[in-house]
């Protein structure tokens, strides 16, 4: 009975040792995954393996960013059934799901240049779900890299806080964390001292540090 008679749909199977992606010409042996489609043709058997998230998770970032560039899934790669081996599962599906949408993440931040590698320096290592963990070393980088008073405006309105946009602010302080708005920002509106979402502020100086740094948040918060 040949190979492909006992690959199917559903199967975790693990790419045989010498082969290279036909692509990008990189030793791809050992690397698994589980078969998504099995297509018949005349002369062999193609099937599509979507990669387990261990192998997503050591994939070289390099070649992840340039699948994406080139406009290739990094995510699964279609063999022929004599490329492959029937494996044993290594995972999940939705652990697979989760590291896809973690990596998807990372590439949209390689995108943004400076800006993108900023932000990752942040978050370090942290799982882009782990949002408390994530809001907290935000908090902490802000409080470092800030110097206060900082002359910012408001740059979104929220239904919560009475406010326009483009009204002139001072932020003194970086003044707690919450769950639904991010980062408070302790501001001065007026004589009236609020806390308000930081991701809704700019900073109006381009030329200072703390321009950038907020930004930087802004755009994180937004893409989360």
């Amino acid at each position: 009975m040949s190979n492909a008679q006992h690959l199917k749909v559903g199967d975790c199977v693990r790419v045989k040792d010498g082969l290279t992606d036909p692509d990008f010409d990189m030793d791809i042996s050992g690397w698994q995954g589980r078969i998504t489609t099995v297509d018949e043709y005349e002369e062999e058997t193609i099937v599509a393996v979507q990669w387990d998230s261990i192998t997503l998770q050591n994939m070289p970032a390099a070649l992840v960013e340039q699948c994406d560039e080139e406009g290739f899934n990094w995510s699964e790669i279609s063999l022929t059934v004599d490329d492959l081996e029937l494996a044993s599962c290594r995972d999940d599906p939705h652990e697979v799901d989760h590291m896809i949408h973690k990596m998807s993440k990372h590439i949209e931040f390689a995108q943004l240049g400076g800006r993108g590698e900023r932000i990752k320096k942040v978050i370090g290592s942290i799982d882009e779900e782990n949002y408390v963990d994530a809001l907290d070393a935000w908090s902490s980088y802000l409080q470092q890299t800030l110097v206060f008073p900082i002359p910012a405006k408001i740059d979104e309105f929220e239904e919560e806080f009475p406010f326009p946009r483009g009204e002139s602010v001072s932020i003194s302080h970086i003044s707690g964390v919450d769950d639904y708005y991010g980062i408070l920002a302790r501001m001065d509106h007026n004589g009236t001292m609020v806390d308000f979402p930081l991701c809704d502020l700019a900073a109006l100086d381009k030329k200072s540090k703390n321009y950038e740094a907020v930004k930087d948040y802004r755009v994180w918060f937004a893409n989360r």
